[in-house]
């Protein structure tokens, strides 16, 4: 009984190394899903590495996700853009912002071993990655339910 536990356990395991089988040439991002699972609630959880070498967004483009992501360099560095409504940067998150109002762009400098927690319809884009290294990022994206909402 206890061995066939152990055998279970194994069985569900997964390893690997985020430094393992980087490509040599890259000529656009390599996102590596290294865990994707269902929630019990019917929502999703991924898990990836992504590689940049001098990689950044397209001019003029930003990320609208529907997920929520926790973003961390582990090695490498690069600049994260946030567009907020203008003046809610060092607001109070419960004040109201006044629609049509400009964006201000945060500036995130990052590092190894720095993260970022972005909640959904954040718009943010990467403005540059490490000229010198690849940038080597962990990110972990959990998706809403797929349930439909009551009326």
């Amino acid at each position: 009984m206890a061995d066939e536990r152990a055998s279970e356990t194994r069985r569900k395991v997964a390893r690997g190394n985020l430094f393992a089988a980087v490509p040599d040439h890259l000529l656009d991002e390599v996102f590596s899903s290294l865990l994707e699972m269902q929630t019990e609630k019917g929502g999703k959880v991924l898990i990836e590495r992504i590689v940049s070498r001098q990689h950044s967004s397209p001019e003029g483009f930003w990320y609208d996700q529907k997920q929520t992501e926790w973003v961390m360099v582990v090695r490498g560095s690069a600049i994260l853009e946030i567009q907020h409504d203008a003046g809610v940067l060092g607001k109070n998150p419960e004040e109201e912002v006044e629609e049509g109002q400009e964006k201000e762009i945060e500036k995130i400098d990052l590092g190894p071993g720095d993260y970022v927690h972005i909640p959904p319809h954040l718009p943010h884009r990467v403005s540059a990655t490490d000229a010198l290294s690849d940038t080597i990022w962990l990110a972990i994206h959990v998706f809403p339910s797929d349930l439909p909402s009551a009326p």
